[in-house]
């Protein structure tokens, strides 16, 4: 992405979005897993405040195991829900390939022979080769890690201001 201007980019984007349109409900899948996944991540963090706060320094036994059991709850529900993530990016990032390369062979049969000879050496083994692998990676990994990256750093800044104004202002 590094030297690519605004308009690259937005056509870049334009294209990633055609690519998934026919997989929004994966897609809807993903996004909610990742938002499961952020949810969790910090309602972990926060329980050791919980914790100590309302079971371990109260000596609340009742209110210990209850906070144990939410927490273990919640590891099984956010370990399903990191399986199902994986899947959905694995499959999406192949069925876009997938697409991809078929769209190019379809592109290579109308070519004549003339035009497909005028194309430099190895330039559609490299397409099908490199250039899908970048696709599928993109698609079911650097994506989906950039959702969860950018969901991750505001629902951090909300809770930093909900647990300290000065804090999260400070941030």
């Amino acid at each position: 992405l590094r030297g690519m201007s605004a308009k690259d980019l937005a056509a870049l984007l334009s294209r990633l979005a055609r690519a998934l349109r026919p997989y929004r409900g994966m897609c809807a899948i993903a996004l909610v897993a990742i938002l499961i996944d952020v949810a969790y991540g910090a309602v972990s963090a926060m329980s050791f405040g919980w914790l100590l706060d309302k079971a371990i320094l109260p000596r609340d036994e009742g209110m210990l195991w209850g906070l144990v059991g939410v927490l273990a709850v919640a590891v099984v529900v956010a370990s399903a829900v990191g399986v199902a993530l994986d899947w959905v990016q694995v499959t999406a990032g192949s069925r876009v390939a997938n697409d991809t390369r078929k769209a190019l062979f379809a592109k290579l049969c109308e070519m004549s022979v003339a035009d497909v000879d005028a194309l430099p050496p190895g330039d559609f083994v490299t397409r099908y080769s490199v250039d899908l692998s970048a696709i599928e990676v993109t698609v079911g990994g650097a994506l989906p890690a950039l959702v969860r990256a950018v969901t991750s750093f505001v629902v951090g800044l909300v809770l930093l201001f909900v647990l300290d104004v000065r804090l999260g202002a400070i941030s």
